[in-house]
């Protein structure tokens, strides 16, 4: 159907590229088993409130909003 894929394949033969994307797959694991598995930790520990883990996820979400440089106003 297309003629070119999105990634050649080609390019995983440098070590430098498949180094890089093989460290990619698995910091985005990572991120996505810490915001999945996280919460559900936070709900099941016994001291824990229900509101607790949506709050830490939020307190998250906000300081890594805030941080963001914002743009010079002309």
């Amino acid at each position: 159907m297309y003629s070119e894929p999105i990634f050649p394949i080609h390019l995983l033969r440098r070590r430098t590229i498949a180094g890089v994307d093989a460290l990619s797959f698995m910091v985005g694991i990572g991120l996505l088993g810490g915001t999945t598995y996280l919460p559900v930790f936070l709900q099941t520990v016994p001291a824990s409130r229900r509101p607790t883990p949506g709050c830490s996820s939020c307190r998250s979400s906000a300081a890594s909003w805030s941080r963001r440089r914002r743009p010079a106003s002309s």
